[in-house]
C-alpha cells in the first residue's frame, strides 16, 4: 500500500503485486497526501494553504485513518498465508493535519522549544540549509520561519507532535488486529520513517539537509520471542539494511550485490561490522556526499564540474547536534573520512 504520484501512476509499480491507496473524499491519493478535512489539498498556486488543521473528526476524517482501515481489511484477507504488507502513512508530513483529539493530548505552552535554533557555525548557509522551502513556498504559515516567535514555533511543533500521535494510533490499530488474528508471534513488524525533520532546529523547518535532524529516521523492529522488547541499539544502521534483515529472519537468500546488511546480529547482541552510513543530497548545481560514523559526520559539497565547494565535519562526541563545522581544525580526520566516504560512492 503506497501512494501514487499526481498523475495517478503508482510509485514503483513493478515492486508490488498490488497497490491500493485509498483516496476517500480527495480527488486522488496524491491529493490525499496533503489532504484537509473538507476534501481539499494543498495549493499549487500563489494562494498558499494552511500549514496545519485540527478538525473535530474521527480518525478516518483524514487519510491515514483510511489507510489503517485498508490495512486491517488486508490482514484479514491474508491471515491464512504468508504475506508481506507495506503500509505507508502520510503523517507527520506537512501539512500538519490531524483530528482534534490528538492536538488535545498536548499542552502547547509545555512543548519544548528547539535546543539549538541557530544555524551551525562555519558553513555557507545557502548551501547547507534548505531555507525552509516547502513551508515558505507551499503554506501560509509564517512570513519568515527563520524569525518565528516562541508562540509560532510551539504551534508548528504542536502540529507535528499531534500528527505523530495520530499515526501512532493507526499503527496501534494494525498491531491490535495482528493480536486479534493470532498472527503477532509469527510476524516481523518494522516501523520505519524515510527521513527525519527539523522543527526549528539549526535554523531549519523541514528536511532536505545533510544534518542528523534530517537524515536520522525512526526504525523499530518487533518479533516476539526473538527480539527483546524495549531494547535499544545505538550502532549505525541504514534503511538499505531493512530488506536483508527481513530476508534473514524469513529464511530467504537475498540476491548478491545488496548495499545493506542484516541487522539480525545487532538485534541478538552479536557484533556487526558497519563503519559508516551514507547520505546524498543535491541543491541546485551542487551535490552533497555525506558519511556518518560513530564519531563524526563529514559532508562534502561539489559543483557540477566536481570541484569541492565546501567540506563540513561534525564531532559527534563533543557536538551531537552538529552545531559547529570543525573541518578546518581537523585535516587528518577529514582526509581519513573522505577516503572512507569515496570508497563507497
Amino acid at each position: 500500500m503506497i501512494y501514487s504520484d499526481g498523475d495517478g501512476a503508482p510509485e514503483l509499480p513493478l515492486a508490488w503485486d498490488r497497490v491500493y491507496a485509498p483516496a476517500g473524499k480527495w480527488a486522488d491519493s496524491w491529493s490525499a497526501f496533503f489532504g484537509y478535512d473538507g476534501g481539499g489539498t494543498r495549493s499549487y498556486t500563489e494562494e498558499k494553504s494552511p500549514a496545519w488543521e485540527s478538525a473535530d473528526v474521527a480518525d478516518t476524517g483524514y487519510p491515514d485513518g483510511l489507510i489503517a482501515d485498508a490495512a486491517v481489511i488486508e490482514l484479514n484477507a491474508l491471515q491464512h498465508e504468508r504475506f508481506f504488507l507495506a503500509v505507508g502513512f502520510y503523517k507527520p508530513h506537512l501539512p500538519f493535519c490531524a483530528p482534534k483529539k490528538y492536538w488535545n493530548m498536548y499542552d502547547r505552552q509545555s512543548i519544548p522549544l528547539p535546543k539549538h535554533p541557530n544555524p551551525p557555525k562555519n558553513i555557507n548557509l545557502d548551501l547547507s540549509l534548505n531555507r525552509n522551502g516547502e513551508l515558505v513556498n507551499r503554506y501560509a504559515s509564517l512570513a519568515n520561519p527563520e524569525e518565528a516567535t516562541e508562540d509560532e514555533t510551539r504551534l508548528l511543533r504542536h502540529g507535528y507532535f499531534a500528527c505523530v500521535s495520530y499515526v501512532d494510533a493507526q499503527i496501534g490499530r494494525i498491531l491490535d488486529e495482528l493480536d486479534r488474528l493470532g498472527l503477532r508471534d509469527n510476524t516481523l513488524v518494522v516501523v520505519w520513517g524515510d527521513h527525519g525533520w527539523h522543527l526549528g532546529d539549526l535554523y531549519v523547518w523541514g528536511k532536505h539537509t545533510t544534518f542528523d535532524f534530517s537524515l536520522r529516521s525512526a526504525m523499530m523492529l518487533a518479533l516476539p520471542g526473538q527480539i527483546d522488547a524495549g531494547s535499544c541499539v545505538s550502532e549505525l544502521a541504514e534503511s538499505v539494511d531493512i530488506y536483508p534483515t527481513l530476508a534473514d529472519y524469513c529464511g530467504l537468500t537475498p540476491p548478491q550485490g545488496l548495499d545493506g546488511d542484516s541487522l539480525r546480529p545487532l538485534l541478538e547482541n552479536k557484533p556487526r561490522q558497519k563503519t559508516g552510513a551514507l547520505g546524498y543530497w543535491r541543491r541546485g548545481k551542487y551535490k552533497a556526499f555525506t558519511l556518518r560514523t560513530c564519531e563524526y559526520r563529514i559532508v562534502e559539497w561539489k559543483d557540477e564540474k566536481g570541484r569541492v565547494a565546501q567540506v563540513e565535519l561534525y564531532d559527534h562526541k563533543n557536538d551531537p547536534y552538529e552545531t559547529t563545522n570543525v573541518a578546518a581544525e581537523n585535516p587528518e580526520a577529514v582526509a581519513m573520512l573522505r577516503k572512507q566516504l569515496y570508497a563507497h560512492t
